[in-house]
């Protein structure tokens, strides 16, 4: 019986052979035999692109949906040499499908295709990204998914399912005032400082590997440098995008806010920072700027958490 998905695949097909006047479309259309002819080309037909945590792929994913736009790598597999590599090719769901207008078209041979989101524009000859430990923003928030081979031998070996990992951990503090603080509240500075800090890396998409830079020192300035708060709020959140190191830090984490001003610090067990992880640190700001922690918990950085407390 023909699937929805098989019908869709085989009209792409037999479109994109109409338009090349590539030899007969039979192969690609006739589902009795499953095998297209060596000299028969076909697009990459994308099924579903799912955001996960990590390579266990055991705990709940989520679905790009309407309106997600991905970036696709497809170079030679390998041992293959046949491919004229592709990268950042632009596709974009509909809510059902996937589409680009420059798709990528398999061959026989085996292509190494693999995917990034948020689509960002621009011309690439590598398959790797920059990464930067750095305030959170949805922009930055870079998700991945390692090359698959994929060939037009058969219409299972054109079509791929992206099982997206994302490429950062994230911290988000949540500062809350104690009413012995009587100052404004106004954040401007929040650092980390550890050995195994990283501050800046790249992530090969393709592969799954990171190359990164050590900043033992880290900070950044919350709302793009303008800060937060100033209104005495009883509570503030912020939240930042940390590349993960290879290797997990260890000893203490010392966390250090510049608040009306005035920088205080509080040391915490050094946290992991794996990949796909939320931290969640909670202080208080009390008189006299001083700092007390209150809470730090992990959890999956899905839509519904799963919480775990974790020694101060």
């Amino acid at each position: 019986m023909k699937t929805d998905k098989n019908m869709k695949i085989q009209e792409i097909c037999v479109y994109i052979y109409s338009c090349l006047s590539l030899l007969c479309i039979t192969g690609c259309t006739n589902e009795e035999n499953n095998h297209y002819e060596v000299e028969k080309y076909c697009p990459l037909a994308i099924g579903s692109v799912t955001l996960d945590m990590d390579e266990t792929h055991s705990r709940s994913v989520t679905e790009l949906g309407k309106d997600a736009v991905i970036g696709i790598f497809a170079t030679n597999a390998s041992g293959v040499s046949a491919y004229r590599p592709r990268y950042n090719v632009q596709y974009t769901s509909d809510g059902t499908s996937w589409s680009s207008s420059n798709p990528v078209v398999l061959g026989v041979e085996n292509a190494a295709i693999s995917a990034y989101h948020p689509y960002k524009a621009g011309d690439m000859s590598t398959t790797v990204l920059s990464l930067a430990s750095q305030e959170y923003s949805a922009e930055a928030d870079i998700s991945y998914a390692k090359a698959q081979n994929r060939n037009s031998t058969s219409i299972a070996s054109a079509a791929i399912d992206f099982t997206m990992l994302r490429a950062y951990s994230q911290i988000e503090f949540t500062l809350n005032r104690a009413d012995t603080y009587t100052g404004s509240f106004k954040i401007t500075k929040i650092g980390i400082k550890n050995s195994g800090i990283v501050g800046t890396g790249t992530l090969d998409v393709e592969k799954g590997t990171y190359n990164n830079t050590i900043n033992s020192d880290f900070s950044y300035n919350p709302a793009n440098g303008t800060g937060i708060g100033g209104e005495k709020e009883k509570t503030l959140t912020s939240s930042v995008l940390m590349v993960p190191p290879v290797s997990a830090p260890t000893g203490k984490f010392t966390i250090s806010l510049t608040i009306d001003d005035i920088t205080s610090t509080i040391d915490i067990n050094a946290l992991a920072l794996k990949a796909g992880t939320r931290y969640k640190v909670t202080i208080k700001v009390e008189g006299k700027h001083e700092l007390t922690v209150s809470q730090v918990t992990i959890e999956d950085w899905v839509e519904v958490p799963n919480d775990t407390e974790y020694p101060i």
